[in-house]
């Protein structure tokens, strides 16, 4: 919807990389940051339920239509945070952190 905007084709690519990396392991700890629809704590969940994974944003809304696509994939153990990059984390325990923000520049 009109809170979040449509994952790019990078995320695709980020996610098989993380699963080619980790996918092995069992006992990770996952942050998605800037989550937006939830897409990759979406992904993630769904090929490794065992994964402890969190997603944050910053948008209310953003963290409203990600939790309803948890629901709708079945993916109800993700924990959603609405935060403005860490403010609202309360740990720094995480074996991956990931993000895809759709505002940084091509040569950054």
């Amino acid at each position: 919807n009109d809170s979040t905007l449509i994952p790019r084709p990078e995320t695709e690519t980020l996610i098989e990389y993380i699963l080619q990396k980790f996918g092995d392991q069992q006992n990770i700890n996952l942050l998605d940051m800037g989550t937006g629809t939830g897409a990759i704590a979406i992904a993630l969940a769904n090929e490794k339920p065992q994964w402890n994974i969190a997603a944050c944003d910053i948008s209310p809304q953003a963290i409203q239509l990600a939790q309803q696509n948890s629901v709708n994939h079945q993916t109800n153990h993700i924990t959603f945070i609405q935060s403005d990059w860490f403010n609202n984390i309360q740990t720094n325990d995480f074996d991956i952190i990931v993000s895809n923000p759709p505002y940084i520049a091509e040569d950054d």
